[in-house]
């Protein structure tokens, strides 16, 4: 029997995208189901700064009830939304299977100590850090984060012109005058303009898309 795995993001585009990575790299072995929280990027930042309590009744009522029917794997597709909800904690308390991108950090922050991060907004720079920081007390973390990022990849626009429009290569610029050995890709909507971006740096960016993947693949 297939396993049912949901794909859980912050708006419809990153939990779309989420769908389609696990479509791409498992075929016909996954029955996937796809829960944006919000409507849009503004609607989710609101979301994720609301009252901690509230947020995380409302993240626990919906994965309760697509425990209850059945779904086997919960693919977090949303770094913001990661850093704003403790999975880990409603993982144990539903005991239920929840990957997200924040299971990876881990790991990265035990290999180096100078990282940069683009970052949709300060909610997923902030989860980063804390995640990183708790893992490697002497890791240095330059961050920077734009919503217009987002909404430049919500509407489609050509990956070149996001580049060069919307500030990204002075990003660089600060990433480099730090000396970051590493750029993470801390947001879902970002991989859409990722080989653009790497052109124009010799500093090696990564997301954390196929560290999850692999994941998956290992629960399955």
């Amino acid at each position: 029997m297939n396993k049912k795995i949901l794909v859980m993001a912050g708006t419809p585009v990153d939990t779309e995208a989420g769908a389609k990575l696990l479509k791409d790299n498992f075929s016909d072995e996954i029955e996937i189901i796809e829960r944006a929280i919000s409507k849009d990027p503004n609607q989710q930042t609101y979301f994720q700064t609301m009252d901690k309590n509230k947020r995380e009744k409302i993240i626990k009522e919906i994965l309760s009830d697509y425990k209850t029917s059945g779904v086997d794997i919960f693919f977090i597709y949303c770094n913001s939304l990661s850093a704003s909800v403790d999975f880990e904690s409603l993982a144990q308390i539903l005991q239920i299977n929840i990957i997200t991108p924040f299971t990876l950090y881990r790991e990265l922050a035990t290999n180096y100590n100078k990282i940069g991060v683009l970052a949709a907004n300060a909610q997923g720079a902030a989860g980063v850090e804390r995640v990183m920081s708790q893992t490697n007390e002497d890791i240095s973390i330059t961050s920077i984060s734009n919503l217009e990022w987002v909404y430049a990849v919500e509407r489609h626009e050509n990956p070149k012109v996001i580049i060069e429009s919307y500030g990204l290569p002075a990003s660089i610029e600060l990433f480099k005058a730090n000396n970051v050995e590493k750029i993470v890709f801390a947001c879902t909507h970002f991989p859409y303009f990722f080989n653009e971006y790497q052109k124009k740096t010799d500093i090696f960016c990564l997301n954390v898309d196929g560290l999850m993947v692999e994941k998956v693949r290992n629960s399955i």
